[in-house]
């Protein structure tokens, strides 16, 4: 698919088009004509152009992710993390006979301790399969005839946690804190410190959903809502708490000189730093730093995260759930949308340790690189819509590779070689026009415009 995408921004960047693309794909940026890479970090480590060149002069800058990426430095290795779950009985989940849209009699079976990945083109069946039968099936929904039957975790005998990419919440109320339960430890904290017990105030007092400590102007939120007619609703500061959820008089109780908004200012790795000798909340932030989310900060609103971030806060969630809770079927959809190949390595090792643990990980998914470190794989295909719809191979990703009816083994594994850079040299975007080509210029007299214009555009179809 990336390779037919990038032959169609080829082919409107040939017809004098400037195409911009925000991409992560190490095999599309070495083909592209110019690369600005923004870093050095995320979130407030970031806003700046670390460096802005061609792939080759990215490839060779010292301190560039991307560089480092594309210099295949950034790799995922099977044998990080944790070690897959041992001593625990093989136990499957599975289903037989998916019908649905254009599955075509589909069969497919999981297993508790280890990553499953299911992958195969766009349109292929991925989701349909896994969103569309399995999960409505684990959770205890009837056929209808979209499937034959089940095995397994039945009836919500095992618990099932879907990760997808909705937000964690739809207004400022939201936060991190809240989606991960830090705000419980946090209370607590407060609740004991000296000037509270001699307030007599309550944990209630430190919570901004509360009326006994929340502002009244924007009842915690930070944010003021202007309804707009035609538009949709507009957030802003709240001019009363300047953005801060509290009373004046709750913001006045401090632990170690901080008040609970300045507490929610920090980021996971500063709060970590800061509340290291509180058990609780220490071993909620590591998690938050472990998932790659250690620059985010507690209070800001989850309607500003992305959805990589927003599935790493579930995933978050997960972990902390007790170990010796009941095993969990957990199903990701396409968790690497949107991540770099640095944040990559930290969703696998999340994967790794919830799969080492005995839970179930079913992961729909296009990345190579992630499906290589998974335990096995179900691709479908051979192509989308009517032409896909059937299981193509199974197997481990060394078992894929030696396929030849896998369409995915041979991308698996090491990082493809880097793609030969256009035969024409291409200036740079401050550099004025770029230099019409020889060579397109001859076939560009063998055929029409209208023709090429019609090509291009079936690919961009495609």
């Amino acid at each position: 698919d990336i390779d037919r995408l990038t032959e169609a921004l080829h082919g409107l960047r040939d017809l004098g088009n400037t195409v911009i693309a925000v991409e992560h794909d190490e095999s599309l940026m070495e083909r592209a004509d110019y690369i600005v890479d923004m870093g050095p970090g995320a979130g407030r480590r970031g806003g700046k152009v670390v460096v802005a060149g061609t792939p080759q002069e990215v490839r060779a800058h010292a301190k560039s992710l991307t560089g480092m990426a594309l210099r295949g430095e950034l790799t995922l290795d099977a044998a990080e993390g944790p070690s897959p779950a041992q001593g625990l009985r093989r136990e499957l989940v599975g289903i037989r006979g998916a019908r649905l849209h254009n599955l075509r009699n589909v069969s497919m079976e999981a297993a508790f301790g280890e990553i499953t990945g299911v992958c195969g083109p766009s349109g292929s069946g991925k989701s349909t399969l896994v969103l569309d039968c399995l999960v409505p099936a684990l959770g205890g929904e009837r056929s209808a005839g979209r499937w034959a039957s089940i095995s397994g975790a039945l009836g919500g005998r095992r618990r099932l946690v879907v990760v997808d990419a909705s937000p964690i919440g739809r207004t400022p109320a939201s936060i991190p804190a809240t989606a991960v339960n830090l705000m419980d430890p946090l209370r607590e904290l407060f609740t004991r410190t000296p000037e509270a017990r001699m307030r007599g105030y309550t944990k209630s007092y430190f919570s901004f959903n509360s009326t006994k400590g929340r502002c009244p102007a924007c009842e915690g939120r930070g944010a003021e809502r202007i309804e707009m007619q035609f538009l949709a609703d507009l957030w802003l500061t709240c001019e009363e708490c300047d953005g801060q959820r509290y009373r004046p008089e709750v913001l006045e109780i401090r632990y170690r000189g901080k008040n609970m908004a300045d507490i929610l200012s920090l980021s996971a790795e500063e709060a970590l730093e800061f509340l290291a000798a509180q058990p609780m909340a220490a071993k909620i932030l590591e998690t938050l730093v472990d998932v790659g989310l250690g620059y985010l900060q507690l209070g800001q609103s989850s309607t500003t995260l992305s959805s990589g971030e927003a599935q790493r806060v579930k995933l978050a969630t997960e972990l902390l759930r007790s170990k010796t809770a009941e095993r969990s079927i957990t199903v990701l959809d396409e968790p690497t949308t949107g991540l770099h190949a640095s944040d990559v390595q930290h969703l696998a090792r999340v994967l790794r340790r919830l799969a080492s643990r005995g839970d179930c990980v079913i992961v729909i998914e296009h990345h190579t690189g992630l499906l290589s470190v998974c335990d096995r794989l179900v691709e479908l295909g051979p192509a989308g819509g009517v032409g896909g719809g059937r299981i193509l191979t199974q197997g481990t990703p060394a078992e894929l590779m030696q396929d030849p009816a896998s369409l995915t083994g041979p991308y698996l594994g090491s990082r493809r070689a880097p793609h030969k850079q256009a035969s024409s040299k291409r200036t740079s975007p401050t550099g004025g026009k770029p230099k019409p080509r020889k060579k397109a210029a001859k076939k560009a007299g063998k055929q029409s415009k209208a023709k090429r214009a019609g090509s291009i555009e079936g690919e961009v179809s495609v």
